[in-house]
């Protein structure tokens, strides 16, 4: 049968407590673990229930409760193991295959224990990028409604296995709604629903855009000029990557980028062309787009169309997109806020949205620091161009290594050297 998964992030704070007289003082640290919620349709058998976890220092490892409400199960292959994938992005080779699942009673009810440790001995940091998935049955007869999912007693352990933190209570959401026949997308995903491309599908996509700025987006369905009309307004502009220019100064030897250019060309949609899906665009629209829309007969597309170019001395630069929520590699490029970001490899992208790779700005750590700049038309937009040394935002601040430094640092007090602040990558000179 197929599937039908909506998923949104839910931003729920933990609030989490010591477990222990010699725990670190939780005030230094970021913990949090959340589960996505879920709407399944009515019907489904198989779902995926996604947790998010997010910490800025180095941990071993990780355990926690999972409370299911009563006719829900965790899913089971014929072997009799639990069907879970971890996403490996953070995550040391060998560590994805590392969680193991048990399930117990309790006075509190039934509750499956998560587990995953290092068998190494590095540790590793989750970031902003670990995401567990793992499959769960829903009975067919559950009435339509809120269930709760609670997670309890979540441990993390630091690279000092003598000290973790637990969370007391975290709920989510599983909603179980009626089934409509349409296919579901959500910006907040780490997975997609299931379908086959190639196919015409009724879709609903939640794909959140403010208005009078540009913004990324990349859709798994071609989008005809009636379509876009219909979404995001007659007067919408679109814009694909036409190129790039990098200012090498007087480097005669072309290896101290001073300066890059994103470029653009404005973009219509033929009266009876399309938008290709998995084509990443830039657009801009003169509404708020919150609410989930809808588009019917649509042809469906799961694959990523990058758009490279390269310039005059052989650089590449390639702008590309995912279709599910996902971490940008280290040294991307993305907008946020109007603003270029250059990612960490810890800075996660909700889903249907795009990044730049550029082999021009790989050496951005030196002492140059390339300046961005971004251009439509061969003119400046307001998106604001950035370089390595801008000045470091208040938050948690980390070495490169991932060593905590302190909150809302000053920057003048740092030893030169490349740091981590809210996700972002700060160079003090």
């Amino acid at each position: 049968m197929r599937k039908y998964l909506f998923l949104s992030l839910l931003m729920m704070l933990a609030h989490v407590q010591a477990a222990k007289a010699e725990a670190t003082d939780v005030s230094t640290m970021d913990n949090l673990i959340y589960p996505m919620p879920l709407t399944a349709a009515q019907g489904d058998q198989s779902v995926d229930l996604c947790f998010a976890m997010k910490n800025s220092v180095e941990i071993r490892g990780f355990q926690f409760k999972v409370f299911l409400p009563e006719g829900v199960t965790a899913a089971k292959t014929s072997t009799g193991k639990f069907q879970y994938t971890l996403s490996a992005d953070r995550l040391p080779e060998g560590h994805d295959q590392q969680a193991v699942f048990s399930e117990h009673e309790s006075d509190e009810g039934a509750y499956i224990l998560v587990t995953c440790s290092s068998q190494y001995d590095e540790s590793f940091s989750v970031g902003d990028g670990l995401v567990m998935t793992f499959k769960v049955n829903i009975a067919a007869d559950m009435e339509l409604g809120d269930y709760p999912v609670i997670i309890r007693e979540m441990k993390l352990s630091e690279t000092d296995i003598s000290k973790y933190y637990v969370t007391d209570y975290v709920e989510g959401t599983l909603t179980v709604e009626e089934n409509d026949g349409r296919i579901k997308f959500n910006e907040a995903s780490a997975t997609l629903p299931s379908y086959t491309a190639g196919e015409k599908g009724d879709v609903t996509m939640t794909r959140t855009i403010n208005k009078d700025s540009w913004s990324t987006i990349v859709l798994p369905f071609n989008l005809t000029k009636a379509n876009a009309t219909a979404i995001f307004g007659s007067d919408a502009k679109f814009a694909r990557f036409s190129g790039f220019e990098v200012d090498y100064g007087d480097d005669e030897e072309n290896l101290t980028p001073l300066g890059i250019n994103i470029l653009f060309d404005t973009y219509t949609i033929p009266n009876r062309g399309k938008l290709e899906g998995g084509t990443p665009v830039l657009v801009k629209t003169t509404k708020d787009i919150k609410e989930p829309f809808q588009v019917d007969q649509v042809t469906l597309t799961d694959d990523i169309k990058d758009e490279t170019k390269s310039d005059e001395y052989g650089t590449t630069g390639k702008f590309t997109a995912s279709l599910v929520k996902t971490v940008v590699p280290e040294d991307g490029l993305f907008i946020a806020g109007n603003k270029f970001y250059y990612s960490t490899g810890k800075t996660q992208l909700k889903a249907f949205r795009g990044w730049f790779e550029l082999d021009a700005v790989l050496g951005k750590d030196t002492d140059f620091g390339a300046k961005i700049g971004f251009y439509i038309d061969g003119e400046p937009t307001s998106i604001e161009g950035i370089s390595v040394r801008a000045p470091m935002q208040k938050g948690a601040v980390y070495t490169v290594g991932g060593q905590y430094v302190g909150k809302d640092v000053d920057e003048r007090q740092l030893p030169k050297g490349v740091y981590i602040c809210d996700g972002k990558k700060y160079v003090v000179e």
